[in-house]
């Protein structure tokens, strides 16, 4: 191979190799931007998750209605995080554990679904 075609290959290589920095710093730009949007939205969902959503009292409520409802809602989400376990759920609500399960008959709270529903969504 002559010196000249030699000359034109190393070249040709040394374009290809800026070329493909160029693309892979592109490319990485676009996945730091990707990532930070999705830590934003999730962001925000951490937030609304901490927020209390209080129901209008101006038409009027029933009282133990909504105190039933919001108890109900956070022994869900306790057995949730606790994968159904209720004595770790009870742990999380402070509470005793014949006191939790008191009062998921009360309620009647399906134990089965919560698990699977919260494992399927997960698998999404």
């Amino acid at each position: 191979m002559s010196s000249a075609i030699r000359r034109r290959t190393l070249k040709m290589r040394s374009a290809n190799s800026s070329d493909n920095a160029r693309t892979e710093t592109l490319v990485a730009r676009e996945k730091i931007r990707c990532l930070k949007a999705l830590l934003m939205e999730l962001q925000r969902e951490l937030e609304s998750l901490t927020q209390v959503k209080t129901p209008s009292v101006e038409q009027g409520l029933d009282f133990y209605t909504e105190v039933s409802r919001f108890e109900s809602e956070m022994i869900r989400r306790a057995l949730k995080c606790a994968d159904g376990h209720q004595g770790t759920a009870a742990q999380l609500l402070n509470l005793n554990t014949t006191t939790l399960n008191a009062m998921i008959k009360r309620y009647c709270i399906q134990l089965g679904p919560l698990i699977h529903e919260d494992k399927s969504e997960s698998e999404r």
